[in-house]
Parts: C-alpha cells; structure tokens; sequence
C-alpha cells in the first residue's frame, strides 16, 4: 500500500494552495536558475485570492484537451503535481504532441523540482513516474 506522505505525482489541487504559493516564492527567490515558466504563467490574481486559484487549477486540468489551450503555439498538456502529504515538491507537464519548435526546445516533458527540494532525486522519480501517463496518451517515444 503507498503511503501518503511519499512523493507522487498528483492532479493539481486547491488542496495544496499554502505549499504551491511557498514553491512559487521559492522559485522566485531562486538565483541560481531562471525562474520557471509555470511560475511566470500563473494568474496573478491566483496568488493573492483563493477563488482566483480554484480558477486556476481549473485552467491546468482544462489544458488537457484542444478547447483548454488558451494560446497559439500551446498544446495540450497533462499538468501533475509531485507532493508529498500537504507539500508541493515539484511539477511535471507532458505535452501531447510536439510543434516544430517543441522538437528543438522542450520536448514532451518539462518539470520543475521546488529550491528547497532539490538534490534529493524528486526530478529522476518525477520523470520515471510520468512515463507510463504519457504512454497512455499514446506517447511511445518521449522526447
């Protein structure tokens, strides 16, 4: 039986909203990396208000199909959260299929591992969970 409090990937939650807002402070406090676009791509209402982030998560769950992409050169991407218990570690997206620009930048799987996470192999277990998801979405060769 898996345990709780061990690191998996899970669906984006209003549940974890106090740990996703430390991670995104993190991040940007982080001057040792660029600050990771899913930072940079938050709603800015959904740092400050609770209902602004039900939204957002709302948004990240939709970004699964063709209607939830919101922008040109966007495609559809399944967003996980790596927790454990009540703290955000880290977050995965696989890409459903790749642009020209994909192939050369990015590729089907982008993630980030939290600051004060790092070093603890989060992003090796983070990739290695998230291989099966994206054989499912008829992935059969991640790039």
């Amino acid at each position: 039986m898996e345990r709780w409090d061990r690191p998996r990937l899970i669906e984006p939650t209003t549940r974890l909203r106090s740990s996703f807002l430390a991670a995104v402070a993190e991040f940007r406090a982080d001057r040792d990396y660029p600050t990771p676009w899913f930072v940079t791509d938050v709603d800015a209402a959904a740092l400050a208000d609770a209902e602004a982030f039900d939204t957002y998560v709302a948004r990240l769950r939709a970004e699964r199909h063709e209607t939830g992409v919101r922008a040109a050169g966007l495609v559809p991407m399944t967003t996980l959260w790596w927790a454990a218990g009540d703290q955000m570690l880290g977050r995965l997206a696989i890409r459903h299929r790749l642009t020209r620009q994909l192939e050369q930048v990015g590729g089907h799987i982008g993630y980030d591992v939290r600051p004060g996470a790092r070093r603890r192999g989060h992003a090796t277990a983070m990739l290695a969970a998230a291989l099966p998801v994206a054989a499912s979405l008829g992935i059969t060769r991640a790039l």
